[in-house]
């Protein structure tokens, strides 16, 4: 029961306004909060580039891959701990 969101810029910057910026946070919040309320791990992947090559995608798989591992069989995370967020930076 893991949840993988991959978040472009405009979860991360106001790249289309304030106004569209905050409501996209909120969404995500709302979406955070319904998946780990209801017994998800939710793995949110903050993709902070324009252009993805294949060499950042592998950056990103490298980071994410041990996070993956470490959950298998821990389903009963406690609801704070069920919210990831990685950097693909």
């Amino acid at each position: 029961m893991t949840a993988i969101e991959v978040d472009g810029l405009s979860h991360v910057e106001d790249i289309w306004g304030k106004e569209a910026f905050e409501k996209t946070l909120a969404a995500d919040q709302k979406k955070n909060a319904l998946l780990t309320q209801n017994g998800y791990n939710l793995i949110r992947v903050q993709i902070t580039v324009n252009k993805v090559s294949n060499t950042y995608l592998n950056k990103v798989w490298d980071k994410l891959t041990p996070i993956l591992d470490g959950l298998k069989g821990n389903f009963r995370k406690p609801i704070e701990e069920r919210l990831i967020i990685l950097k693909g930076e």
